[in-house]
């Protein structure tokens, strides 16, 4: 009988304390994800502000500022492929959305 309580409170120990390290870890994930989410709406405002720089008449046909709106694009695609951690927070992509269709 003490046998069969000893295991049960061990038990119980061991579940708050799982718990609490679940819970901690979830905060955490969800600080990477927000943090994410920002980088990319962030690379998405540079890229639009590269690409107004590029169709200014001063800069037009600028071959290293094309490149530069070449490798942006290619920046974010390759943080999109990470989009399912970012994408824990929904709210972001709508607003990365709103950004690339300016």
């Amino acid at each position: 009988m003490s046998l069969l309580i000893l295991s049960l409170v061990l038990s119980v120990c061991v579940n708050v304390l799982l718990l609490w390290y679940i819970r901690k870890m979830l905060k955490q994930l969800l600080s990477v994800s927000d943090n994410m989410g920002n980088l990319v709406e962030d690379l998405a405002l540079y890229q639009n502000h590269i690409q107004q720089l590029y169709e200014m008449e001063m800069y037009y046909g600028e071959p290293s500022i094309k490149e530069l709106i070449v490798h942006s694009s290619q920046i974010i695609e390759h943080v999109k492929q990470f989009s399912d951690v970012y994408n824990l927070v929904n709210e972001r992509v709508d607003i990365i959305d709103e950004v690339e269709l300016e």
